[in-house]
């Protein structure tokens, strides 16, 4: 199966070295181990998906095809902590299939005030393609939309009661990088009601920026 995988390790939120996402390197779960697939929405406290897709979290205490370093997607250590998040940005098999991450702050940030997102993701060792199309939004609440596909801004936009404000993270290279942990961020200013912040690709696959790479395949012991 040909895949462009991006998995996630840790999400920060600082400001004034104060991380105010909830559980933010995915740490604190529902059971003693997670060790199969697709739990991130079940297993991760504060952490849920944005629509059907089926999230994966990845753990040291699994040593399966969840595990860490070593997963039915390659090897990466943990930056923080044991555990990381995994989602599928882009496949070419799946035509517009999406896979995203959803989590809740601490507090709902201050309007007027300026706050850094941060998060780190590294390119899966399977993957056959790089893309450069990794943004987010934060909402005041929680939704999860009722599809496999990539959601977009003006179908969330329509939710009754639910607000929301996209940032788009501007990126000359594509994220391509197997080895190691990447940093992005985008310094932004808050309108006052973010509660929830979503990450993950959300344009078309006839709209996303994307390069094949070699794979560099990784089995699992």
């Amino acid at each position: 199966m040909t895949r462009n995988t991006i998995i996630f390790l840790f999400l920060s939120f600082n400001i004034f070295s104060q991380n105010l996402i909830k559980n933010p390197s995915f740490e604190s779960i529902s059971t003693d181990c997670v060790r199969k697939i697709s739990r991130l929405g079940n297993s991760v406290e504060y952490w849920d998906t944005a629509n059907f897709g089926t999230t994966d979290v990845f753990s040291s205490c699994a040593n399966n095809h969840v595990g860490v370093p070593k997963n039915y997607n390659g090897f990466q250590e943990a930056k923080h902590g044991y555990n990381y998040a995994g989602c599928y940005f882009y496949s070419k098999d799946n035509r517009n299939y999406r896979e995203y991450i959803q989590g809740e702050l601490k507090t709902t940030l201050e309007k007027g005030k300026k706050y850094e997102v941060a998060f780190y993701i590294s390119l899966a060792d399977v993957s056959d393609y790089a893309i450069k199309n990794i943004d987010f939004y934060f909402s005041n609440r929680n939704v999860i939309a009722g599809t496999l596909d990539a959601i977009s801004i003006n179908r969330m936009s329509r939710y009754r009661d639910f607000i929301l404000h996209f940032y788009k993270i501007e990126n000359e290279e594509f994220y391509r990088n197997k080895n190691s942990w990447i940093k992005l961020s985008k310094v932004i200013t808050a309108k006052g009601y973010e509660n929830n912040i979503t990450i993950g690709n959300f344009e078309k696959d006839s709209e996303i920026s994307k390069v094949k790479i070699k794979r560099k395949d990784q089995k699992v012991s």
